[in-house]
């Protein structure tokens, strides 16, 4: 099996779980809690692509003094089985499948919106209401800085990118300077006004 498969069946079953007992809302709290754990904490992502040593209840002993009671018992238990195969550093990939499911579940919509600087609050409420008003309702925003788009935003929503920043801009130009025929097609492609 793949990582990516690996890490979607663990995702199932942890999902399907917390479906079965009515724990869904607590489990993707947890779950998103691992998510910002893996991401902030080095000595974590450390710990999971590190070999544990001892055998199979050492190892599921070690997360559970490692985690404590960061995360629900359902996700704990889910740690203490990717130790003892060896499969922590699937963490992550886990994290992203989960929030996948948990989104379609909720119908909801998940908007990754980099900007080149902080934005404001009014700038953020427009840029929702934009993306609402072509998704529905159920879309949540996901704001970062990115200081390499140079100026402007960059929203990826559903694996699709929509690219409205200096850095993307220079980008189009550059390759239209290297294929100057497809920039040509392209230019004589639309509409005349």
């Amino acid at each position: 099996m793949t990582r990516n498969a690996t890490a979607k069946a663990y995702a199932r079953a942890l999902f399907r779980t917390a479906q079965a007992e009515g724990r869904q809302e607590a489990a993707a709290q947890s779950v998103r809690g691992l998510g910002d754990l893996w991401r902030a904490s080095p000595e974590f992502r450390r710990f999971c692509h590190g070999h544990l040593p001892g055998n199979a209840a050492d190892r599921a002993r070690a997360v559970g003094q490692v985690c404590g009671g960061a995360f629900m018992p359902l996700v704990r238990v889910l740690l203490e089985h990717l130790a003892v195969w060896g499969h922590l550093a699937l963490a992550p990939h886990i994290v992203a499948q989960y929030c996948e499911m948990d989104d379609r579940a909720r119908k909801r919509v998940r908007v990754e919106a980099a900007f080149a600087v902080a934005p404001t609050a009014e700038t953020l409420a427009l840029a929702h209401k934009l993306v609402a008003k072509a998704y529905g309702p159920g879309v949540e925003l996901a704001p970062t800085i990115d200081p390499a788009l140079i100026a402007g935003f960059r929203l990826v929503l559903d694996g699709r990118r929509v690219d409205a920043s200096m850095a993307g801009r220079l980008q189009r130009m550059r390759m239209g300077l290297r294929n100057p025929a497809r920039l040509k097609s392209r230019k004589h492609a639309t509409p005349a006004h």
